[in-house]
Parts: C-alpha cells; sequence; structure tokens
C-alpha cells in the first residue's frame, strides 16, 4: 500500500513515516517546510533503512498533487499539513482559514479527479468544546472552538464527513491529544497506522 503523507516532514508527519515504513508501506510525502526541516526525512531513513519519495511543495498547488498522483499509485492519504500555533492563529486568523481549509479542499479536489478515495485527517483536541468535562472522552462534545486554529480543525471535519457521502469512501479524522513525553503519542501512530492498514473499509468513524 501507497500512502501519500501531506506534511510528512513534520514532527509527528516524520514519526508516522517510521511507522508506516516499518510496516512495509510506501511512502510518499509533500511538504512545504515552512514549519519543518527536510533533515527529518534523512533521519527516517537512517532509522527505517528505507527510502521514500519527496516532493518539496504546497498541498494548495493543484498542478504539484497532480503530478504526485500520476507518478505515485496512492492508495490511502493521511493529511497532517497545515498551520498549527493556537497564539498565532489568534493573531492571523485569515492566514490558518486559507492554509488548513484551502489546503484540504485542493487536495480533495485533486483525489476526487484521479480516484482516491481514502484520507485519514489529522484533527486536534482543540475542536472539543470548552464547556466539557474533563478528561475529555472521544463522545465529548465538539464546536465551539476557542481559536481559530481549533476551527480550522473543526471545520475540515465537517468538509471531509460531508464529502464521505459524495466521492470519498473512507474518512477516519484522529484527534490528538498532548503526549506526556517527549515523542509523539506512541498510541496514536499506532492508531494512523492501524487505521491506514486494517480499518480504512470503514466509513466516517472517528478514533
Amino acid at each position: 500500500m501507497n500512502v501519500l503523507v501531506t506534511g510528512g516532514a513534520g514532527y509527528i508527519g516524520s514519526h508516522t513515516c517510521v511507522e508506516l515504513l516499518n510496516e512495509g508501506c510506501g511512502v510518499v510525502v509533500i511538504d512545504n517546510l515552512c514549519n519543518s526541516n527536510p533533515k527529518s526525512l534523512d533521519r527516517v531513513r537512517e532509522l527505517t533503512g528505507k527510502d521514500l519519495h519527496f516532493y518539496e511543495g504546497d498541498v494548495r498547488d493543484e498542478a504539484l498533487l497532480r503530478r504526485i498522483f500520476a507518478e505515485n499509485e496512492i492508495d490511502c492519504v493521511i493529511h497532517f499539513a497545515g498551520l498549527k500555533a493556537v497564539g498565532e492563529s489568534v493573531a492571523q486568523p485569515w492566514r490558518y482559514y486559507d492554509n488548513n481549509l484551502n489546503s484540504t479542499l485542493v487536495l480533495t479536489k485533486v483525489m476526487e479527479e484521479v480516484g482516491c478515495k481514502k484520507i485519514i485527517f489529522s484533527s486536534s483536541a482543540t475542536v472539543y468544546s470548552g464547556d466539557n468535562e474533563m478528561p475529555l472522552r472521544e463522545t465529548s462534545k465538539t464546536g465551539n472552538c476557542t481559536n481559530p486554529y481549533g476551527w480550522t480543525k473543526y471545520m475540515t471535519e465537517q468538509i471531509l464527513f460531508v464529502m464521505s457521502f459524495s466521492f470519498i469512501s473512507r474518512v477516519k479524522p484522529l484527534r490528538s491529544l498532548p503526549s506526556p513525553k517527549s515523542l509523539p503519542n506512541r498510541k496514536f501512530l499506532r492508531s494512523l497506522w492501524f487505521a491506514a492498514k486494517y480499518i480504512m473499509p470503514a466509513k466516517r468513524q472517528t478514533i
């Protein structure tokens, strides 16, 4: 199985690439490197002893996405790409809405054109309403977000949910919580790989 990882040079994205390669998946990465470093992908290659395909560019670039899908047989997309700082999103809301929402719209447009119908979206616990009781649960209320970053994640979930009734047949939004350790939450990474490999036949599930 070949997986396109958007934002794959980032912190969680690069760790996900390691998991995917170790499980025998082919990995293609697109990243504009605005908040990541290509050296992370060199480290991925060192850790796994395997290669991946890297395209430097923006997910909003339709022509580049079409070329990526034409040059690689993509079975599934894991969508990490996006701006990610809560405070910055408050100061620059237009930039966040433009980047995070339009990247998803362009990505899904090209996916529809080429017939790729599986997507895992890296969402966030910021989609949960601020008036929920703690600790948060999967069934906790979403919406009523407290910042533009959270709203872009929430709105992207809604966009993908609606598209799952048209051309996207398999959607998995995964909401991450902060890890108490220095590395990304291992359970979250394994959930990404497990969703990509085993439970993508199910529809509109959230883990």
